[in-house]
């Protein structure tokens, strides 16, 4: 089993490889230099990836699809945790950009963290009912769905999504319903605001 670590403070990095001693830890600065390792075809074990650093919409939306798409391929074997500041950024810009498997709020204590992370990898992410309050589960996008997303951030109207994916238009109407229907969104205005940082 494999944890990945991506964190733009090296300093971590050495903390985090001897928290986690009993793991193949691999650590990187950020999502760019992880997605540019990534061998889709290589993933025969099971793989947590922690990302502990703000994802900025305008420099990575590629290398986050590239990451939601390695995690659909996996069948299972990769999980993303976004390990966050929960009160400095929009929760739901982290579910529905980054679309974590888990969430874990920076505010846990250090032992909570690894227990959360150990029992992920330890039952093989056949989590127990009775986890911890900060260690929070959400829904996650489909590809189409997470497509839908980065063309939104884009500018892109319904019907140049529809045009530039050769899919229907009401395909494109589901597809946003469908993230709505996930994350508890009223509207276009709940689903912008939940993609734009925390004033």
């Amino acid at each position: 089993m494999k944890i990945i670590y991506i964190d733009p403070v090296e300093l971590t990095h050495t903390s985090i490889k001897e928290v986690f001693k009993d793991y193949d830890v691999a650590v990187f600065r950020d999502i760019n230099s992880f997605v540019e390792k990534l061998d889709v075809v290589a993933i025969t074990e099971f793989q947590v990836i922690i990302i502990d650093c703000l994802i900025n919409t305008n420099l990575h939306l590629d290398d986050v699809l590239k990451l939601t798409l390695f995690r659909s391929l996996s069948q299972g074997r990769v999980k993303i945790v976004h390990f966050t500041d929960q009160e400095k950024i929009r929760s739901g810009f982290n579910r529905v950009l980054l679309s974590p498997d888990f969430e874990i709020d920076k505010k846990s204590k250090l032992t909570d963290f690894i227990t959360a992370v150990d029992k992920i990898l330890e039952t093989k992410f056949n989590l127990q009912n009775n986890l911890r309050n900060n260690f929070c589960i959400y829904p996650t996008l489909t590809i189409n769905e997470f497509r839908y997303v980065v063309s939104f951030l884009r500018g892109r109207t319904i019907k140049e999504i529809a045009e530039s994916t050769n899919q229907d238009i009401k395909l494109i109407y589901r597809q946003r319903l469908c993230i709505y229907k996930k994350y508890n969104f009223k509207g276009i205005a709940d689903f912008h605001a939940a993609l734009t940082y925390a004033q």
